[in-house]
């Protein structure tokens, strides 16, 4: 474990320096208001990844992790199809809701949807190489999408604008994408194949995590939606600012996450008890990180904010305190969360999110109202509270040898795999 959270971070870092140069490049070379079109863009590219991970990347890797090569190929190029079929459907419909929508939304959903399709391809691939225990190559991977950004970076230099910025940062994604068919060695599954397996397989814990990660997304990744509606674009640009500046958290959650679900989930059926142990251990870790971290950024966040962005973000720096206790809240979901899924709980996570979404979104609009943008990092902090206690409530029984047994069974998604429904060459006559 300790070698994969090393290229765990070794991954998220690289990622989380990609998604910060846009935003740090959005921000000086252009305004807050056209940051905050770029972060409605980036908004719309976490959608796109709730829908491919819900729906096809975290099922299939909890329900592929055991099996023998094969039959895990065959998995692999049924998920690929699953991808690129979801990624162009989001695609087409931000390119009808951009039309649609008059305004920094409409702009926001119009930039990002040429890329989205790449984009979820690549982010497959990161989870498929941890799955493989090729974290090294999921680094690679990840450090080919910077290298590709530095290639595209005379694109937003000449053209300073939204759309050459959001251009600039997923034209490296794209080249990290096609080095990963080069890396696992597989294409695309025909889809009444893909269809079959998908339904058979993913679809059962699918719909749970589905609706889990909708309504997740209703709350947290909204909020740039209510504060542009409520406050301009401009209040939106300094959020994500600030946000940006707490950068490095942002690695914890992947970190933990790429090694400890396909480990989890493994470990719930040899030893449940030692599942959770790992689970809290891993907990342990990315609250002590968040702690050290957000402590130091409160004394001198004010400062940072102003030297990478400019003066004129000086006015935000209410938002570092309640973001740093955010930051904290959510490295107390980390191990919980991934006990959760590895144990197909979802019902469980559907509830959580149902309550913490709700009240963020309450949280926000009531205090946006009130007091401003401050308000709206203080409704986040709130939801990530509630959400921080909810997955430990639910996930603590699950030590039990048990509970944690009957539920990586329960729903028959992991013994019931068909070849026949993905094409594994030799069992078929295919």
């Amino acid at each position: 474990m300790r070698s994969r959270l090393v290229w765990g971070f070794a991954d998220q870092a690289l990622s989380s320096v990609t998604n910060f140069a846009l935003v740090l490049l959005a921000g000086r070379w252009l305004d807050p208001s056209g940051l905050g079109v770029v972060t409605i863009g980036f908004a719309g590219y976490v959608l796109a990844l709730v829908v491919q991970r819900a729906l096809i990347g975290d099922p299939l890797v909890i329900a592929s992790v055991r099996e023998e090569p094969g039959r895990r190929d065959a998995m692999t190029r049924a998920g690929l199809t699953s991808t690129l079929l979801s990624g162009g459907l989001v695609a087409g419909a931000f390119v009808v809701l951009g039309l649609l929508v008059p305004g920094p939304i409409g702009r926001g959903l119009l930039i990002v949807s040429p890329w989205i399709v790449p984009l979820v391809v690549q982010d497959l691939w990161r989870f498929l190489l941890f799955r493989d225990d090729r974290g090294r190559g999921a680094a690679a991977n990840d450090a080919l999408w910077l290298l590709g950004m530095g290639a595209a970076l005379p694109l937003p230099w000449l053209i300073r604008s939204d759309w050459a910025v959001m251009a600039w940062w997923a034209l490296g994604a794209t080249v990290a994408a096609g080095f990963g068919f080069l890396q696992l060695r597989v294409g695309p599954e025909a889809f009444t194949r893909t269809w079959g397996w998908w339904r058979r397989e993913i679809w059962p814990f699918g719909r749970w995590l589905a609706g889990d990660r909708a309504v997740n997304y209703a709350g947290p990744q909204v909020v740039p939606f209510v504060v542009a509606g409520l406050l301009g674009s401009a209040e939106v640009g300094g959020l994500r600012a600030v946000q940006s500046v707490f950068a490095p958290m942002t690695l914890l959650g992947p970190t933990v996450a790429l090694p400890g679900l396909p480990a989890i989930a493994a470990g719930l059926r040899d030893d449940p008890v030692r599942a959770r142990s790992v689970a809290v251990r891993l907990t342990a870790f990315a609250v002590g990180a968040s702690v050290a971290y957000t402590a130091v950024l409160s004394l001198a966040g004010a400062f940072v904010l102003r030297t990478l962005f400019g003066r004129e973000f000086g006015r935000f720096t209410s938002l570092i305190v309640p973001i740093a206790v955010g930051q904290v809240l959510v490295g107390a979901q980390s191990g919980f969360v991934l006990l959760l899924k590895a144990a197909k709980r979802g019902r469980q996570l559907l509830v959580t999110h149902v309550v913490s979404s709700t009240a963020t979104l309450v949280a926000v609009w009531l205090l946006v109202r009130a007091v401003g943008i401050t308000g709206a990092a203080w409704g986040l902090a709130i939801g990530d509270g509630l959400e921080a206690a909810l997955y430990a409530l639910f996930a603590w029984p699950l030590g039990s040898a048990r509970i944690a047994a009957s539920a990586t069974t329960g729903t028959g998604a992991m013994d019931s795999i068909h070849p026949e429904a993905v094409g594994v060459p030799g069992e078929t006559g295919a």
